[in-house]
């Protein structure tokens, strides 16, 4: 049997064989990589000989399947061991890679490494478990193009309009300091949006950290303690209070979206989080470590190309 890699070259070459790409993924969805029908549920299955194709032998059933179903791959006709050498690449990529990058990489079209990449964050997301706890910063930020390369009349229409954010993504963030971080698009900064999506996250007993923003006024009232910084007036730390944490994985973040991605439209934002927020989360593991916990992640997940360019 292979030895599972530790590094990218290892990753290409283990995964080079489409047979063992299968065997990989069969050994993560099913006990002792033994294949179950979807439909049924039983272990009376055969796998063809002409593809690599299960069928199950129930009467009533004979449903064929393949070790996709149920995963992010479902419904994909790109190998695997493209597939997952994409998976390798973008978990530890930490400034992100762009699509026409993989295309090159993995001889395919850019519009395949484009919804291959969009998968590959759609398995990123987490599911919410536990809140954050301990000492917790808050704080927001926008995504899009800054003022000074707008339009004059644009310029002016926001300015009279007092809009805060105008054609760019409002943030929210939240991070544990030296843990986890958890960000969100959010409509607008208003306390009635912000505070649901904070009590949903963050433990009541923690203690929390934000800038002087009105809409976090009330915070005390729902969390062990409330200190705040007024960025406005150029203070950044003050005592315990700051929001240092959260702006490293803001400037991560940033950092992705204009050296890599160059423009990131709002309604894709949500998966450039979750794609940012898994290796920010997972830093402090290996390579290899991210790549597993990625793979891990795959199950009950599913991104259509209609559903991915809005068309559905």
């Amino acid at each position: 049997m292979k030895t599972e890699p530790k590094n990218l070259i290892e990753a290409v070459q283990y995964f080079s064989d489409e047979a063992t790409c299968v065997e990989f993924i069969a050994r993560l969805k099913w006990d002792n990589g033994e294949p179950c029908c979807p439909k049924c549920g039983s272990l009376n299955v055969i796998g063809l000989k002409t593809r690599p194709v299960y069928k199950c032998r129930e009467k009533g059933c004979e449903k064929q399947f393949s070790v996709k179903v149920g995963t992010i791959f479902e419904g994909c006709n790109v190998p695997l061991s493209k597939f997952l050498v994409c998976f390798w690449l973008l978990a530890n990529a930490k400034n992100g890679i762009s699509s026409h990058e993989v295309a090159r990489a993995l001889s395919v079209s850019q519009k395949t490494s484009w919804h291959m990449l969009h998968r590959v964050r759609k398995a990123m997301e987490e599911e919410l478990e536990m809140q954050l706890t301990g000492a917790v910063e808050i704080d927001e930020c926008v995504i899009g193009g800054k003022a000074v390369h707008m339009h004059k009349a644009r310029k002016e229409s926001l300015t009279k309009k007092k809009a805060v954010t105008g054609n760019k993504t409002l943030v929210l963030g939240m991070v544990e300091r030296g843990g986890r971080v958890r960000a969100k698009v959010v409509e607008n900064a208003r306390r009635d949006t912000l505070l649901p999506e904070i009590l949903q996250n963050i433990s009541p007993e923690a203690n929390v950290y934000t800038d002087k923003l009105k809409s976090y006024a009330l915070l005390k009232d729902h969390f062990e303690s409330h200190e705040s910084v007024d960025h406005f007036h150029g203070e950044y730390v003050n005592g315990k209070a700051h929001t240092n944490s959260l702006e490293n994985y803001w400037c991560l973040l940033k950092r992705s979206v204009k050296g890599t991605y160059t423009k990131v439209a709002p309604f894709h934002t949500d998966r450039y989080l979750s794609e940012q927020s898994f290796r920010f989360n997972y830093r402090k593991t290996t390579d290899y470590g991210r790549f597993m916990q990625l793979c891990s992640m795959i199950f009950g997940k599913r991104l259509k190309f209609n559903e991915l360019i809005g068309a559905e």
